[in-house]
């Protein structure tokens, strides 16, 4: 490539004299709608035909046989996305030197194929995925669609194309474009802007945290809160290191946070959802404040807002939204933060605000280190543009403190978590463990023949939505004219394409709602600059004006009428379902019920059926806090992970704050083994078996099912338990447990 050639690429890319500006870029946007159509057309299309890896079943359990699933699907996703933006960015070069002529009608065409030809290979995917399902392959029919959908795109992309007159040519000539700043001119917050938050509390705030704890604690015995918070607090608040000795799935931060606070505020699983739903209210404050910064009106921002919302009380299982801190802003608590901050710095060129996005973001790294690299790409994206388009001698200093504030944020935080151990290799092994382990495939879910088909769907509209604002804020960077709506657009978009990879990797659509913000960011972003596009400039000439303001008026009418036609169960039932301060009052909510811990009262609210075991449960918990007040030490063997633990303050045993659970591996299950031989306790609390249909059989199944045939852990169980008869001795029964002494401690 000539060196002539490189210099003016790296000036950026020229807009052909003969063309105006407007009409160039609108060209190039109907060739990223069609590349990004044809790229995830390709996707999808290897997501469905490459088979998974043989399960390594001679490794597993028999809970990991049924858990773990290897894949190629976030390999396959990330790939394709990188190839796609790469393909935007080739098919750019080659145009820009082209182009003699760039017609409406050639973007027109190229939207129409590209979203004509993504519907058809939409549709035979879901087709196709029976038969794979099957084992009998994909049907040769979808690879003829895909050919033929291929090969009008291609024709699509020719230069015959680009010649395409049509009369949209003719109306967008005599369509004005907006002649000033596009956004909010005022840019001033006001009091509608106050009104913001008091409503989100009045919404999202959970008051009756106790008995929502109840409900989380029938539905599933806090599995979830187990691994994000509750195990990982016990042990830190003992003075185990985070990562070191107690595995923190995600993340070491909120562990850390509420096991220092313990001493002021005891570890309740009611208290980590009154705190989790506080912070759901900031963060969302958050979303709002982040489009109001990006000029977006209060209407819209708050719709957004709203939009941002929506998977509180739409939630697909008709269990509250609580029972799975891991879908709720906990843990995204530092992405919205951390955009607002880059905003306010490309505003404001402040080096103020390079400090906050980069301490931002290594806290978002300490909290979560999953969400905290997707974050990450989003920054890196940012910083990278703004290098490309000013290169002043002020930028790369700004960059350089900026990740010094991320590595100091994050090395002071993980330094208090890891307990003097930061510098072993043991504790970033143990901090990246959650990753890793989520790589080798545990707990996925193939894509191609998990998820139901309106997922599949709503997927595709996402991965295409992201690709084309995203390509399209790549190609403006390639020419070097972007501004604040393209670079954030761009910047949100790639964001949420790297949040996609939860999805690919645990293909369910329980955890899919959560992964909208980025999609609501953007969409309300493209609708903020429509809407001022119109007031500014379309609204204002009379015939193209005209059409405008009717298709507006049209198309809100529409979606009020659609509303009001909805049945009322379609929102009105999830919402009054939601435990928040509005939706109770309005339900008339009870909160009756006894509770399960007394001193301090947690997980209350439980049935008349649970009274009895929650019971036998306090006089059982009752004698292990002896065993701890007489500085003696113990362990329970059972699924309900950190349950016992709580009302004795002391930290649960071993690395794994739910050892059934992690043990899908023969070695993770030998490994517990040689604990409880390395480091034994004292005393064993061990669940027994229970006779089926025997008083208290099904109440105690809340519990966890304990060593029964339908449990999933036979195997450990009987591992586990030969352990504790070898080297052991009956205690006391406390049916459906059993209190075991260490043979070598005296009676």
């Amino acid at each position: 490539m000539p060196v002539n050639q490189l210099r003016r690429w790296a000036g950026g890319l020229p807009v052909p004299p003969q063309l105006p500006s407007s009409t160039y870029f609108r060209y190039l946007l109907g060739l990223v709608f069609l590349v990004a159509a044809v790229g995830l057309q390709i996707m999808l299309t290897l997501l469905l035909a490459i088979p998974a890896p043989e399960v390594p079943t001679g490794e597993l359990s028999d809970w990991g046989i049924l858990y773990v699933h290897p894949e190629y699907d976030v390999v396959l996703y990330v790939a394709g996305v990188a190839l796609t933006l790469l393909a935007v960015l080739a098919v750019t070069l080659i145009k820009s030197r082209r182009t003699t002529g760039a017609s409406a009608g050639a973007m027109v065409l190229r939207f129409a194929v590209a979203t004509l030809g993504t519907a058809v290979v939409v549709w035979r995917f879901l087709g196709a995925r029976a038969s794979v399902s099957e084992g009998t392959g994909i049907p040769l029919s979808y690879y003829l669609t895909l050919a033929l959908v291929g090969a009008v795109s291609v024709a699509a992309l020719g230069r015959r194309a680009d010649r395409l007159s049509t009369p949209i040519d003719r109306w967008l000539e005599r369509l004005p474009g907006a002649t000033g700043p596009v956004g909010d001119p005022a840019g001033r917050f006001s009091v509608f802007d106050l009104l913001i938050p008091v409503a989100l509390v009045a919404l999202v705030y959970v008051p009756t945290w106790r008995e929502v704890a109840g409900r989380v604690f029938q539905e599933e015995n806090f599995l979830h809160w187990d691994y994000f918070i509750m195990g990982p607090a016990l042990s830190f608040r003992n003075g185990h290191a985070l990562g070191t000795d107690i595995y923190s799935a995600y993340g070491v931060g909120w562990p850390m946070v509420f096991g220092a606070l313990s001493e002021w505020l005891p570890l309740s699983y009611g208290r980590f959802i009154q705190a989790g739903s506080l912070y759901a209210c900031v963060y969302l404050t958050g979303v709002y404040v982040l489009l109001r910064t990006l000029r977006v009106r209060p209407l819209l921002a708050a719709l957004g807002t709203l939009l941002a919302f929506l998977p509180f009380f739409l939630w697909m299982y008709g269990l509250t939204i609580w029972r799975t801190p891991n879908v709720t802003p906990l843990r995204w608590a530092f992405d919205v933060w951390c955009l607002i901050a880059l905003v306010r710095h490309f505003k404001s060129r402040r080096r103020f605000w390079a400090v906050a996005a980069g301490g931002l973001l290594g806290m978002a790294i300490l909290f979560a280190i999953d969400t905290g690299f997707e974050l990450l790409v989003a920054f890196a994206f940012y910083w990278v543009w703004l290098l490309w388009a000013e290169r002043t001698r002020r930028l790369p200093v700004d960059l350089a403190v900026s990740l010094g504030a991320a590595v100091v944020s994050f090395l002071a935080g993980a330094a208090v978590a890891s307990r003097g151990t930061l510098f072993q290799p043991r504790f970033w092994w143990g901090w990246a463990e959650a990753p890793l382990e989520f790589g080798g495939g545990f707990g996925m879910l193939p894509v191609g023949t998990w998820p139901n088909g309106n997922t599949i769907v709503a997927f595709s509209i996402l991965v295409a939505l992201y690709l084309v604002v995203c390509g399209y804020a790549f190609v403006r960077m390639l020419h070097r004219k972007i501004g604040t709506f393209e670079l954030f657009t761009g910047v949100v978009s790639l964001y949420g394409l790297v949040v996609l990879v939860k999805f690919l990797g645990h293909s369910d659509r329980s955890i899919f709602p959560r992964l909208l913000t980025p999609a609501v960011i953007v969409v309300i972003l493209i609708a903020g600059r429509g809407y001022e596009y119109l007031r500014q400039g379309g609204l204002k000439d009379r015939r193209p004006g005209r059409a405008l303001r009717l298709g507006s008026v049209g198309l809100a009418v529409a979606v009020v009428m659609g509303l009001a036609a909805a049945p009322r169960s379609l929102f009105w039932e999830d919402f009054l379902a939601y435990p928040g301060w509005v939706s109770n009052r309005l339900s008339g909510a009870e909160t009756q019920g006894g509770c399960l811990y007394l001193e301090p009262r947690d997980v209350c609210g439980l049935p008349p059926g649970l009274e009895q075991p929650a019971e036998e449960f306090r006089a059982i918990t009752g004698v292990l806090k002896g065993i701890e007040d007489r500085g003696e030490t113990f362990a329970v063997i059972d699924e309900t992970g950190s349950l016992f633990y709580v009302p004795t303050e002391s930290a649960p045993f071993g690395r794994y704050g739910r050892i059934f659970l992690a043990t899908h591996t023969k070695q993770l299950v030998n490994d517990m083994e040689q604990d409880l031989i390395d480091a034994a306790p004292d005393y064993i609390l061990i669940r027994t078996r229970s006779a089926r249909g025997g008083m208290g059989y099904e109440a105690w199944n809340v519990f966890g099912l304990g060593p029964d045939p339908a449990s999933y852990y036979n195997d450990v169980w009987e591992q586990l338990g030969e352990i504790v008869k070898s080297d052991y001795r009956l205690e006391q029964p406390m049916l459906p447990y059993e209190l075991w002494r260490r043979t070598d401690r005296p009676a």
